[in-house]
């Protein structure tokens, strides 16, 4: 029986899923064949994602924040709290810290994590890195309902009209700050207010 139903999911995941380019096209006024490269881009990297391997001495990689909690974790059971309270006190402590704090606890990290036997390679990617100028390709964030440019919480005008109006903080979409202005300026995206002035001109 099983094995029916999988195979009626998988019939009608792909019926589904051959009508989707079409329709949001139509609904979104983005380009079918860019919609369909996403969205099987997207959902070839959701299938292949699998879970990081422990390294063999069973322990994984952890960061400051894990090293800074279970130094101070102890300290704020002793207390009394309930398990709940402890974890918000934790995030909220480590919220409060100064950079240089923070750096102390990731370096503690760093030297566990070697102890450990796990690599500590960063992935630290800018998002000019990761979004060609040329190549500018934006997606529907669903919480705003604002489009995005991938990789990026940049936000653009529409698909078509790829004007940066701004950057999504939360749900909603705020103005830009000097430094990202600065990084627009980089990747050579236009922003609002250079379009309104060569509107003007």
């Amino acid at each position: 029986m099983s094995t029916v139903l999988k195979a009626v999911s998988t019939a009608m995941s792909k019926a589904l899923l051959s009508r989707l380019p079409e329709q949001a096209a139509a609904k979104f006024e983005i380009d079918e064949a860019d919609f369909k490269e996403f969205l099987n881009d997207f959902l070839t990297g959701e299938l292949k994602m699998t879970k990081a391997k422990k390294p063999s001495n069973g322990k994984g990689k952890v960061s400051g924040y894990i090293v800074f909690s279970s130094e101070n974790r102890q300290a704020l059971k002793d207390e009394g709290m309930a398990f709940g309270e402890i974890g918000k006190k934790l995030g909220q402590m480590w919220r409060e810290l100064d950079d240089d704090d923070k750096a102390e606890w990731n370096e503690k990290a760093k030297a566990r994590n070697e102890e450990n036997g796990v690599t500590t390679t960063t992935k630290k990617t800018s998002a000019a890195k990761k979004v060609s100028t040329t190549e500018m390709k934006v997606s529907r964030d669903s919480t705003s309902k604002s489009w995005l440019i991938q990789g990026t919480k940049f936000a653009v005008q529409s698909p078509k009209n790829k004007i940066v109006i701004g950057k999504l903080r939360g749900s909603k979409i705020v103005k830009l700050t000097e430094k990202d202005m600065e990084e627009c300026t980089k990747n050579k995206w236009k922003l609002k207010e250079e379009s309104d002035d060569e509107e003007e001109e």
